[in-house]
């Protein structure tokens, strides 16, 4: 997926990137209204989806939920994550493409957490014991809405940094190895004044989106493994408003669905909906 600059069509309404369309022009493309999964619900933390799979930080231990097809509702499914819960806080949870080394922040409930890993050697497989990831576990920074991606065989971790409790911003680490990862730092192109978290990057890994606590999600692009994020736009493509905040986004492999964690102020509920793009 490539996005363009948004001055490329003014007439984009907000939120909307703007890609090239198969006949030289440009389309502008947006994200719908998310409406309420099936199942699970009641839900608040971080979602992961490969299709077919979930995983949710859930009452503060991980949950795993599986479908058979695309349409069918999410059923709990035990055994697979059970024993990487512990008293503290398990959250945040992101596969690896191939679906074997799961991510996860593990902390305390002031939200001082680390980085944590799992590996298994196929999808039938439970996951072996969590190993902290070394360089993701500095004592002085929380770590939070992790997310993974396979650069030419090397994982590159993506997630909110947060150093002495001050403002958390989306860093960016290279793993040599599943367990050890070193940071690069924040992006300057994303960073604002409102704290940054819950980072989820597309299939190409060109495409980065984002929560700005307060205002929703956002959209920053790449042009390549080796560059930095921009901000395509700075408005969010789905916008916290009246009783409604959007937390927690979670973009398919094709980055043509999104699933989010909704927080209703009015109930005191968290859900999980799902989002389909449209370009035109």
């Amino acid at each position: 997926m490539v996005a363009l600059a948004l001055s490329a069509c003014l007439d984009a309404p907000p939120g909307a990137t703007v890609e090239p369309g198969e006949d030289g022009g440009a389309l502008a493309c947006t994200w719908l209204d998310p409406e309420v999964l099936d199942s699970p619900t009641s839900i608040g933390g971080p979602t992961v989806d490969r299709t077919e799979t979930m995983l949710v930080g859930e009452e503060s231990d991980l949950r795993l939920y599986e479908r058979d097809t695309v349409g069918d509702g999410f059923g709990n499914v035990g055994g697979i994550v059970d024993s990487l819960n512990t008293p503290d806080v398990e959250a945040s949870p992101s596969l690896s493409p191939d679906g074997n080394d799961l991510y996860f922040t593990r902390g305390d409930r002031d939200f001082l957490a680390d980085v944590w890993v799992a590996h298994r050697g196929s999808s039938a497989d439970p996951f072996g014991p969590a190993q902290m990831v070394v360089g993701l576990s500095d004592p002085d920074i929380s770590e939070s809405g992790v997310a993974v991606w396979d650069a030419g065989g090397r994982h590159e971790i993506f997630y909110a940094r947060r150093v002495d409790g001050g403002q958390a911003d989306i860093a960016r680490a290279v793993c040599s190895s599943r367990t050890v990862c070193e940071p690069s730092g924040s992006y300057p192109g994303i960073d604002s004044d409102a704290d940054e978290v819950t980072p989820t990057i597309s299939g190409d890994g060109l495409d980065l989106y984002f929560v700005r606590y307060g205002e929703g999600i956002f959209f920053a692009h790449r042009l390549g493994p080796d560059s930095d994020f921009e901000i395509a736009d700075e408005r969010p493509v789905l916008g916290t408003a009246g009783d409604v905040s959007y937390l927690d986004p979670e973009v398919s492999e094709d980055g043509e669905t999104m699933y989010v964690v909704v927080y209703e102020v009015s109930s005191d509920t968290y859900t999980i909906r799902v989002s389909h793009r449209t370009c035109e």
